[in-house]
């Protein structure tokens, strides 16, 4: 549980690989392009290679998604855990049946 708050705190990490992601299939695209223009079928083939850093990049940026969103889950439950014996020590019954 720690894990993943402490790992969706360090943005850090996040921020280097979507840039390594983008820049490295913008790169390898161009270069395919500027190959294909020399020979299609080297280019073409080449291509496979943006498109693999394309999708590493959609997964690792759905996959932060659902850490952001499973350590913001986990945090709001701890609170609200935290929350509720406080109430409930602070709630005391103040009314009293008086007998007759």
């Amino acid at each position: 549980m720690k894990y993943f708050q402490n790992l969706y705190k360090s943005h850090r990490h996040l921020l280097l690989i979507e840039w390594f992601y983008g820049i490295f299939s913008a790169v390898a695209l161009v270069l395919a392009s500027l190959i294909g223009l020399l020979n299609a079928s080297v280019g073409a083939a080449l291509l496979i290679i943006p498109l693999i850093s394309f999708t590493a990049l959609s997964m690792n940026l759905v996959c932060w998604a659902l850490i952001k969103l499973f350590a913001d889950h986990l945090s709001s439950q701890n609170q609200k855990a935290t929350k509720e014996p406080l109430k409930k020590t602070t709630k005391k019954s103040t009314t009293t049946k008086k007998s007759a």
